[in-house]
This record gives C-alpha cells, sequence and structure tokens, in this order.
C-alpha cells in the first residue's frame, strides 16, 4: 500500500502490474482491497492502480465535516490521476465508484482514454434523462434511513437496511458471515 497527497488528504492506494494506467475506484461498502481477486487477469494489459477513497479503510471516518462526499470524492479522483504518467489513463469504477468514475469523465474527459462503469450507484441529475420528473429521491430516503441505524450504534442493523435497499429484502441476511465481518 501506497498513499499519495491529494487535496490535504494522503489517499491510499495499491499499484501493480506494468502498461498502460487503469485507475479502479471501489464502492460504498469497500476499499481498494475489493480489486484483489481481478488483480492478476488486468495486470496483464494494465498497471493497475486501486485507489481507497477518502474516510474509507486504511482512514477511519468520525463522521464529523463535509468531506465524505460524492463531490469530495470526484475532486479526490481528478486530482490523483493529475499525479499518474502517463495520461490519459484508463478509469473504472463499482457501484458508488461507478458514480464517481462517470462524474469525473464529465468534468475532466481529458484525463480519460476509456470509462468503465460496472453496476454504477448513486443518482444522477436529472438533465440527463428527458423523461424525468423531479420528486423524492427513494434511494436517498433509504440511505438516510441506514445512516440513522447506524447513528443510534447498530451498525449490522444500518448495514442490513442499506445492502436490503440496495440488493432487495433479505440480501444482509444471504450474505456469509465473514463477508459481514469485513464490512463492519
Amino acid at each position: 500500500m501506497q498513499t499519495l497527497r491529494v487535496n490535504g488528504y494522503d489517499m491510499a492506494y495499491l499499484e501493480v502490474g506494468q502498461g498502460p494506467p487503469l485507475v479502479c475506484v471501489h464502492g460504498s461498502l469497500c476499499d481498494f482491497r475489493i480489486w484483489s481477486a481481478v488483480l492478476g487477469p488486468l495486470t496483464r494489459q494494465h498497471r493497475v492502480i486501486a485507489v481507497s477513497l477518502r474516510h474509507f479503510f486504511p482512514d477511519r471516518w468520525d463522521g464529523i465535516g463535509d468531506t465524505y462526499s460524492i463531490a469530495q470524492h470526484v475532486d479526490d479522483v481528478i486530482a490523483f490521476i493529475g499525479h499518474i504518467e502517463p495520461k490519459p489513463v484508463d478509469l473504472m469504477g463499482h457501484s458508488r465508484g461507478g458514480h464517481i468514475a462517470f462524474r469525473v469523465a464529465q468534468r475532466r474527459p481529458d484525463l480519460l482514454r476509456k470509462l468503465i462503469l460496472a453496476e454504477p450507484g448513486g443518482e444522477l441529475d436529472g438533465t440527463l434523462d428527458p423523461e424525468f420528473k423531479p420528486g423524492p429521491s427513494p434511494l436517498a430516503a433509504r440511505i438516510a434511513a441506514s445512516a440513522e441505524v447506524i447513528a443510534k450504534g447498530d451498525i449490522d442493523g444500518g448495514l442490513q437496511v442499506f445492502m436490503d435497499a440496495l440488493e432487495g429484502p433479505g440480501a444482509w441476511k444471504r450474505l456469509p458471515n465473514v463477508s459481514k465481518q469485513l464490512l463492519r
């Protein structure tokens, strides 16, 4: 594991392989370690750079401040890519990381050669969908409900609300115990 100072923060990352750079951005319940299962195949043709977003492992967040946001993570990934040579890079994001990667591509397409989105999460602004009708966000409400449960000290309960909101009822209960422990 290495770190790179971006936007006043030491961003952790893992870099392996040779070839054109492929930056990998994880989802909400993960960190750079989630990419370990695919590093072998990916490093056959790329220099894989798997980042851990601000406030994710190995960092711990105390919940104070406003730096845990999509906007901050987008700024951090843009700054991180700014240090990588050669450019442009390939950028791959999964879940929350897919949303962040999409936002990076919107703001700085000059930094990217390819964009790979795997099950991108998050909500896009309505101007991207001509059929969009403004209204309450069901996903935002579920995430807020999860955060409320966690804030009361029930981490497992909050994670259950979160996973069930994303993957459907019973998703948390179907996870093996070892996976649940990694998410805590």
